[in-house]
């Protein structure tokens, strides 16, 4: 999750600066189709915030093919941006999986743990009874 929430900020990273390339600095209606919040150029800082906004890159990319810059080092394009999202998707699923995963395991750990717990006490119930004090 965290590699491909890494490669996700790397690339929306890359895509501001081709959009800015284009449009400029300067706040304008436009970024809000790139997934720009609240009237700034500021990168999303948590997950949910950048999968969301990947998510918003290739139909922006595809709707303004000049900000798009397809060279090797920088690869910021429709599909590369779809790519990066499937992946981060990807990766939180397994992540969603995992998480329920570990909770089905402590839940199945204390339910054994109390069992083992009664047992024991009855056990040590019976061999009171069956044991004398001064034995």
């Amino acid at each position: 999750m965290q590699t491909a929430d890494s490669n996700a900020k790397a690339f929306l990273t890359k895509a501001k600066k081709a959009i800015t390339s284009v449009f400029g600095e300067d706040w304008q209606q436009v970024f809000g189709e790139a997934g720009f919040k609240d009237d700034s150029l500021a990168l999303p800082k948590t997950p949910d915030d950048r999968f969301i906004m990947i998510g918003k890159i290739p139909a922006f990319l595809t709707a303004h093919a000049d900000c798009q810059d397809p060279r090797a080092a920088v690869m910021v394009t429709p599909q590369v941006a779809t790519a990066w999202h499937t992946a981060l998707g990807d990766a939180r699923g397994a992540a969603n999986i995992a998480a329920t995963a570990y909770g089905q395991a402590v839940t199945a750990c204390d339910a054994a743990a109390e069992t083992l717990r009664i047992r024991l006490r009855g056990l040590i119930g019976e061999l009171g009874q069956l044991i004398a004090d001064d034995s």
